[in-house]
């Protein structure tokens, strides 16, 4: 079996729309972004995990995309920039309730047949429009009371309803053929929960 490289990778946010905060039009810094990929490159960092948000047009969900945000075509060009580059670009959705206002109103249908559905077409249109990632990052941080008081709408999943849609989010990404990729504070909270769950 041949030894697998070690990942060195970086986070950067495509998309801020994470939090309480609106903006109108995608803030994000093309030159920062070359920035980015030339001092990777030259650091030995050979993953960056992109946190999309409403930073792209999605086909299957166009409601979502802030203006500005990236055309698919440019996403495509992205990837052969960084893959020249001797870097992966890794997409992340983060489906975590204090995370999630990049879903607009579908943020307010957490845990429904509608919510499920979209989560299933976003994991599998990234992963064809990243071009069969190995990994898609699903975020999933920070999901309690505390990260979410300050809200002005405050949800959170909790108990078997918060393992039910990690293990959905689990599914959807590893039958497209990645394997998912969550932040690991789930683990840290619940690490008892985890043998029940995934054991």
């Amino acid at each position: 079996m041949a030894k697998k490289e070690k990942i060195w990778s970086i986070l950067v946010h495509l998309s801020m729309h994470m939090w309480e905060k609106t903006y109108d039009t995608l803030p994000f810094d093309d030159k920062m972004w070359e920035d980015i990929i030339r001092d990777s490159e030259k650091s030995g960092v050979n993953m960056i995990v992109l946190d999309i948000g409403d930073g792209i047009e999605f086909g299957s969900h166009p409601e979502i995309a802030m203006k500005g945000a990236w055309t698919r075509r440019r996403v495509r060009q992205e990837i052969r920039k960084c893959r020249d580059a001797g870097i992966t670009l890794i997409p992340k959705l983060n489906f975590a309730t204090p995370h999630n206002k990049w879903l607009g109103e579908y943020r307010r249908m957490l845990s429904t047949n509608t919510f499920y559905r979209l989560a299933n077409d976003l994991i599998k249109e990234v992963y064809t429009l990243f071009e069969q990632p190995e990994f898609i990052h699903l975020g999933y941080d920070e999901e309690d009371a505390r990260h979410v008081q300050h809200c002005e709408y405050a949800v959170y999943r909790q108990k078997d309803l918060f393992w039910h849609d990690l293990n959905f989010l689990y599914d959807c990404v590893a039958d497209t053929g990645a394997t998912p990729w969550v932040w690991s504070c789930p683990l840290y909270r619940h690490i008892d929960d985890y043998g029940n769950y995934f054991g």
